[in-house]
């Protein structure tokens, strides 16, 4: 019962927020307000608390909620664009997170994922092999099979070509 509560809770808090406009009777709607979001968080942090009593899967949720959330309530703008996220991203280096929101939350286009990947494994890369390993294997964590490994694998061959060329 709980559980099924907390994924409302999730859901209402988590799905609109993606959208930029909404037409109703020829009037558009803006996104909902940063405050409005401090709301949001709130909420899902009470969720959080209620955790010892729900699944791990269902933790796993809130957490994910959470993160996102407070990544948007950062950014602090009334309408969010994929190019907000992408920015944001590059701006905290969360990639990651700004990856899953488009993967599940908004309905990016191929092309956008593939951007969003590019630039996360741009600045793994410059934290030397070690450092890149990690990273994608931390974004691979959270993404799971959505990103296929024959695309990181062709990045980071390229990328040790031409470090063998200089």
């Amino acid at each position: 019962m709980y559980e099924e509560a907390i994924k409302c809770i999730l859901k209402l808090c988590v799905e609109d927020i993606y959208l930029t406009k909404i037409k109703v009777e020829e009037e558009d709607i803006e996104m909902k307000q940063p405050n409005d979001i401090c709301i949001r968080l709130r909420l899902i942090a009470e969720a959080m608390s209620l955790g010892m009593i729900i699944g791990i899967q269902a933790q796993q949720e809130i957490l994910k909620a959470y993160k996102i959330l407070s990544i948007m309530n950062e950014l602090c703008q009334k309408v969010v664009s994929i190019e907000n996220l992408l920015i944001l991203s590059t701006k905290l280096h969360r990639f990651e997170i700004t990856f899953e929101v488009m993967l599940f939350y908004t309905n990016s286009n191929e092309k956008q994922l593939l951007r969003c990947l590019a630039l996360f494994l741009e600045y793994a890369w410059m934290k030397g092999i070690d450092g890149f390993n990690n990273e994608v294997n931390e974004f691979l964590k959270l993404v799971g099979d959505a990103v296929p490994i024959s695309l990181i694998d062709s990045f980071k061959q390229q990328k040790e070509k031409r470090a063998m060329m200089y």
